[in-house]
């Protein structure tokens, strides 16, 4: 819904509880439902679609991502026998 009033509009159907955050320039959310395999999605607020920023190895371990206020990182959950943080660089 714009700040200023006006209809709501649906824009996303796939991020689940605390699979999504919202920056500057949009939406960034993981795709569990995605083919080939579970990804981390870009929906643009200027161009109104949808882009693959990655395709994840591995189903994430938990809920929850977040952006970094300059959109160049992205953190998300993933479990590993020696780390559970994940850096996508070259996020745009």
């Amino acid at each position: 819904m714009p700040l200023g009033g006006g209809e709501e509009e649906h824009v996303l159907d796939y991020p689940r509880y605390l699979d999504w955050t919202i920056f500057e320039k949009g939406i960034c959310y993981l795709n569990r439902q995605a083919d080939p395999g579970p990804a981390i999605e870009f929906y643009d607020f200027a161009t109104g679609g949808s882009s693959t920023v990655t395709v994840l190895e591995d189903p994430p371990a938990g809920w929850g991502l977040s952006v970094s206020p300059d959109g160049r990182w992205i953190l998300y959950v993933r479990r590993e026998s020696e780390s559970d943080i994940m850096l996508v660089e070259n996020f745009r």
